[in-house]
């Protein structure tokens, strides 16, 4: 006469938002197989499937074979995330802009910060900064997908008007930026005079429109230097500080 079936309990669980099948106290002969298949609700991920105090992943599906114990598997969900994609660009030129500052859900990110992972389904609101440009603001929804946001930014016409000459930071160790607007009808020439009015660092200016020009310091002694664009009287002579 055959002997007795032999059975084993594979115990199976899913935890909210999501489904296991087949799922409870599944009974399954010695040395057969049971495939179980792991199904997420509407707008919910699979998070992470356990198999007997195990991570197997973020599996669709996962197969028992040659069942010789008893055994578990259970099913965690999580809500879908997608990313938000920024790219700046000036809206005269289309030239990147590639250090402006976003605020993006109420958080403000270091410059150049342009992508953002793990963002739940919501509108977020957002403002692009950048000097010498005017703020640029938005929404952006997500929904069930991936969201890339383009944004052109406009040239602070402020300063193009006042004549206006920015210096930042100041004081520095090494690196400023020299921030102005040049028409482009003017030959120019940025220098550096120390308190005694010796020219210690002179070069021309070559870009027109708002120019946002970075300067290395490095080679000057630390101190206090006026600096003066000659060509354009309408700029004022500005005092920096070298660290």
């Amino acid at each position: 006469m055959p002997g007795p079936v032999v059975r084993h309990i594979i115990t199976a669980s899913a935890g909210e938002n999501g489904s296991i099948n087949p799922a409870g106290d599944v009974m399954v002969d010695d040395k057969e197989s049971e495939v179980f298949n792991i199904v997420p609700d509407e707008g919910y991920r699979i998070y992470d499937v356990i198999v007997n105090g195990e991570s197997v992943g973020a599996v669709e599906e996962y197969l028992f074979e040659h069942v010789n114990n008893n055994q578990a598997i259970h099913a965690e969900f999580a809500v879908k995330t997608y990313a938000v994609n920024f790219s700046v660009a000036d809206a005269l030129s289309g030239e990147e802009i590639a250090d402006a500052v976003i605020t993006f859900d109420g958080i403000r990110h270091d410059a150049g910060i342009y992508n953002f992972e793990e963002v739940l389904p919501e509108t977020y609101d957002y403002t692009v900064e950048k000097p010498g440009y005017l703020e640029t603001a938005g929404s952006v929804t997500v929904t069930d997908g991936d969201q890339e946001v383009i944004v052109l930014m406009d040239v602070d016409t402020t300063i193009a008007e006042s004549g206006e000459l920015r210096v930042f930071p100041n004081p520095a160790e090494d690196i400023i930026t020299i921030e102005f607007f040049n028409p482009g009808n003017h030959e120019l020439r940025i220098v550096f005079y120390n308190l005694q009015g010796q020219r210690v660092k002179s070069f021309p200016v070559y870009q027109t429109g708002l120019v946002q020009l970075p300067v290395n310091l490095n080679e000057l002694i630390p101190g206090t230097y006026l600096l003066v664009i000659n060509g354009m009287e309408a700029f004022t002579v500005q005092k920096v500080i070298k660290r």
